[in-house]
């Protein structure tokens, strides 16, 4: 008989369980050999759903699947043939809860097989908690205050504690160049002793990463990152390696000596590269040097899971800081923009300095006679020479249009002159215009930033008929 469109479409909505999938995803990996037999009724709608779901089990363990029609509804049900072992799911059985058939199914294994069903639930344990710390790593990572070496410190400690990953030691490089990776960050014991100390401090083991977060503080470094921090990998040393698409072991006789010797590997390691689509953004080493541990499966399954959340969480904060750069930057001049001199003012901004408004003279006819084109092209020279002009902790913006503030990080007026002379001898040289201005102390006469700002706008438009910079030397 052929089994017919409305068999197919039942199989195709047929529900298995995540805890299904997983048995049935792990016994094809260690090669279990599962041949299943079914015996549903020749009308579709009288085959029990258990049926449908086995069959779509079936389905996804061979194309071709061992099928005999029954006339009798009652006659219907499955053989499954488990190497040796036989089971036999009767018409009465297949009616009953999905899991309960599971459980009476392992109930009735041989030995050898219930050995292995209860490996699977404890790699099954294992993943679980690593997605639970996983989860947890995201929603930190996300915040906006989030610190990415803290983000990356907890991932490296989803590799190397007892309760993930269970490494005795993880390292972090970084691509410097297209010639070299050097170690950013790492963590684990810098010695045996240290290894020990560890192991022995039973009572101070954490369960799951929210420990480490909830103590590791900015200035935390750990021993072996001291230890190994001037390490550089030359890249024609690992390019087979940077080659490979997920976390693989490599044989201790494998690795590269320049590598063995500068981490001082003495076992076979685990090795992950993190990438950002198809650019190499560094590397994860892990090992188990002190405890001589051979690297397990789920070892690796670790390292490569939060070896791939790192990447997506480097490549994150790149794009959100990328996503800050242009919402906080003028695009034409390069200066921080009105919206980055908002935020400036509202968290409150204390220190002793200038605050310079300048408003270029006469502008509109630049416009006017050259055209808007050159007038982008004078504004963004602009830019260019305001920030040559002023210390990388000096802030500088486009108020709009034709209009700059200048944050001198200083008190001295003279200081603050000079600035503007230099700004303005370049910009006349340079570009053939000039611009007025006005200089205002802060803090001055309890006046806040935003009223100290509109002090200096004044001045800037009061230099415009005296013809020199101006200022604020008198009570408002």
């Amino acid at each position: 008989m052929e089994i017919n469109g409305e068999y197919k479409k039942k199989i195709n909505i047929a529900y298995l369980d995540s805890y299904i999938l997983y048995l049935l995803e792990s016994s094809k990996k260690v090669g279990i050999d599962i041949k299943i037999k079914l015996f549903p009724h020749k009308k579709p709608e009288k085959v029990p759903d258990n049926l449908y779901k086995i069959w779509k089990v079936a389905r996804y363990y061979s194309n071709s699947q061992d099928v005999h029609f029954v006339d009798r509804v009652e006659e219907q049900m499955v053989r499954l043939k488990i190497g040796e072992f036989d089971y036999k799911i009767d018409y009465t059985n297949l009616k009953r809860d999905f899991i309960e058939i599971v459980y009476n199914l392992m109930l009735a294994m041989p030995e050898s097989f219930k050995r292995r069903i209860f490996d699977f639930h404890v790699n099954a344990v294992k993943a679980a908690h690593l997605l639970k710390n996983a989860s947890i790593v995201l929603n930190y990572a996300l915040h906006p205050q989030a610190d990415l070496n803290t983000v990356i410190y907890s991932i490296l400690t989803g590799i190397t504690a007892g309760y993930s990953g269970a490494f005795n030691r993880a390292f972090l490089f970084y691509k410097v160049d297209e010639t070299n990776y050097r170690l950013f960050k790492a963590l684990g014991p810098g010695d045996r002793k240290e290894a020990y100390g560890i192991w022995e401090a039973i009572e101070t083991i954490e369960y799951d990463i929210q420990d480490f977060l909830k103590t590791v503080n900015s200035d935390f470094i750990p021993t072996v990152e001291l230890k190994y921090k001037n390490v550089f990998i030359e890249s024609h040393e690992i390019t087979d390696l940077l080659a490979t698409e997920t976390s693989i072991i490599i044989p201790l006789s494998d690795i590269p000596s320049s590598l063995k010797d500068d981490l001082e590997i003495t076992t076979d390691i685990a090795f992950m590269p993190v990438r950002s689509g198809n650019d190499v953004l560094g590397f994860i080493i892990a090992d188990n040097k002190f405890d001589e541990k051979d690297i397990k499966n789920f070892q690796v399954e670790a390292l490569n899971f939060f070896g791939m959340q790192l990447a997506m969480l480097m490549e994150n904060k790149k794009f959100l800081l990328r996503l800050k750069t242009y919402a906080m930057y003028d695009g034409l001049t390069g200066l921080e923009n009105r919206r980055s001199l908002e935020e400036f003012i509202r968290r409150g901004f204390k220190r002793r300095s200038l605050i310079i408004f300048i408003d270029m003279n006469d502008f509109k006819k630049v416009n006017d006679k050259r055209g808007h084109k050159e007038g982008d092209r004078i504004l963004s020279a602009f830019g260019d020479i305001v920030k040559k002009n002023i210390r990388s902790h000096d802030r500088a913006f486009r108020y709009g249009g034709d209009e700059f503030v200048i944050v001198i990080l200083s008190d001295d007026e003279k200081a603050g002159v000079s600035v503007l002379r230099r700004i303005a001898a370049e910009a006349e040289k340079m570009l053939g215009i000039t611009f007025s201005a006005g200089i205002v102390p802060y803090p001055f006469n309890n006046h806040d930033l935003r009223k100290v700002l509109e002090i200096a706008d004044q001045l800037a438009y009061k230099s415009k008929k005296t013809g020199h910079f101006e200022i604020y030397k008198t009570l408002v």
